[in-house]
């Protein structure tokens, strides 16, 4: 009975000692994008952090920097090229497309945060089009599109229209 015990208590120990992972299998969940808060006069806008698992060994991102309120790109302009809303596409389904030329007036070349106004049946919500806007050489301009259908489960739009295009300056 005792040699039973002892088998049992040497087989638990090696399973122990073999299941522990090694350095090599070791992961870690690090932030890549923080969660960041734009709040206006037309409401808030969240957009949630974004999160990888990568070996122990790689480096720990940079701490967040904290901007309090962003500046807005004064010298600024925008032209909607382009603005389709089919409020049923007959697949259940709604359909909002657009584009819009955001340009920069200034002498200087910004980084920042396209900041779409939209008039939703008489909701005003805010959105950021990121697209490949986030820079803005001086005196230049850049496109930003839109394309998205959306579930009539979620309810039945009529209208929709742009009310303004601002251009929060990050750096």
């Amino acid at each position: 009975m005792i040699q039973k015990i002892k088998s049992f208590l040497y087989l638990y120990i090696l399973i122990f000692i073999f299941s522990c992972s090694s350095e090599k299998d070791c992961t870690k969940t690090i932030i890549i994008q923080n969660e960041f808060i734009i709040s206006g006069a037309n409401g808030t806008t969240i957009i949630p952090e974004i999160t990888q698992v990568v070996d122990c060994s790689f480096p720990e991102p940079d701490a967040p920097e904290i901007i309090e309120d962003l500046p807005k790109l004064s010298n600024f302009s925008y032209d909607v090229l382009e603005f389709n809303f089919t409020s049923d596409t007959g697949n259940n389904t709604n359909r909002l497309q657009y584009k819009i030329q955001l340009n920069n007036l200034s002498d200087k070349a910004v980084k920042g945060i396209p900041y779409i106004t939209k008039d939703i049946d008489g909701l005003i919500s805010t959105e950021i089009n990121f697209g490949n806007c986030r820079e803005l050489s001086a005196n230049s301009s850049c496109i930003i599109s839109f394309d998205k259908e959306s579930s009539l489960d979620l309810g039945l739009i009529k209208e929709i229209s742009i009310e303004k295009v601002e251009y929060f300056i990050t750096k």
